[in-house]
């Protein structure tokens, strides 16, 4: 186990950071960065078991992990923090991965309120752990709702969840949504002023894939064919139980993360398919003695590929290899 020292600063922080990492250069090149940005409060292990012997000992304000560790991962270091047998269950946690985000990364996510940055995307690190520590990392979930006894019903019952903010009608709603964009929206039908059914055709037009989850008291099956082909995700059923409430948001939000990895998918396969063509459009050119247009081709298809850098011993190998 290694701390912090010896770097200047000119703001000392005062939080207590825990950042595991498998590999020791990356570890102390994560460090380093923290500690010249004045978080010199750093303590930097290799282990899932070091990180539990840890918690028991310190007051962390946030934990630093990489997705893979020796003994385990982060999914498990989430499970032991949210826990709260050895930690308070509200410790941000920022999660490092490589590659894409995976449906595994994404229900981490929304399951233990974790926060991911990809070591693509490094340079950030110290922006994501700022927003760690003033943002709370739980699914935003907002509830337009004009009854009262209703709406602080779903507060109370997914507040340990989500963070959950309320609206009393549709304009205020749509103003929040707008400002926040939150994760899942319960969409009251009977509203004073604008109409949920309007207020559902508003948030549509924002953002056609935003989750809504409508609430009805009655409601035929037309209506709600209707509204399911106007955009509604899920219905609510008035007075609604507390343990169906619970389970239709996380439902609706896992249901979110398969369409949007399904998506990616598509269009990552359609990106390889683009870039195939463009390999073989180099390889026919090269064969029939057009250099210019092959050197195009593979011009095009560097631009537009999505992989990242090769490392230095990855070129080296690389080139070594003819």
């Amino acid at each position: 186990m290694s701390t912090n020292g010896g770097l200047s600063s000119d703001t000392q922080r005062g939080e207590l950071i825990l950042l595991v990492h498998q590999d020791s250069k990356s570890q102390e090149s994560l460090r380093h960065v923290l500690v010249r940005a004045g978080y010199r409060r750093v303590v930097a292990v290799d282990t899932a078991r070091a990180v539990a012997n840890e918690l028991q000992h310190g007051p962390y304000n946030l934990l630093i992990t990489s997705y893979l560790l020796p003994d385990g991962d982060a999914w498990t270091l989430a499970r032991i923090v949210r826990s709260g047998r050895f930690c308070r269950k509200s410790l941000p946690i920022l999660v490092l991965f490589e590659g894409n985000t995976s449906q595994t990364l994404r229900a981490m996510v929304h399951e233990h309120q974790v926060r991911l940055l990809s070591t693509d995307q490094v340079h950030s690190l110290l922006e994501a752990v700022d927003d760690c520590m003033a943002c709370d990392p739980r699914p935003a979930v907002l509830v337009i709702e004009d009854d009262e006894t209703s709406a602080n019903l779903a507060r109370d019952c997914l507040q340990h969840l989500f963070d959950v903010e309320l609206a009393p009608d549709g304009a205020i709603g749509l103003d929040a949504y707008r400002k926040r964009r939150h994760d899942l929206i319960l969409l009251d039908l009977r509203l004073p002023g604008l109409p949920g059914e309007e207020v559902l055709r508003q948030i549509r037009g924002i953002d056609q894939r935003q989750p809504v989850v409508v609430i009805t008291a009655h409601a035929s099956l037309d209506a709600h064919a209707s509204l399911m082909l106007d955009g509604a995700t899920d219905f609510l059923p008035k007075p609604f139980d507390i343990a169906h409430l619970r389970q239709i948001c996380e439902s609706v939000l896992r249901q979110r993360d398969c369409v949007e990895t399904i998506a990616e998918r598509r269009e990552m396969d359609a990106v390889v398919r683009e870039l195939s063509g463009r390999v073989h459009a180099a390889d026919h050119a090269l064969s029939i003695g057009k250099a210019g247009s092959a050197a195009c081709h593979l011009k095009s298809a560097i631009e537009n590929s999505p992989a990242t850098g090769l490392t230095d011993e990855e070129w080296r190998s690389l080139l070594d290899e003819f």
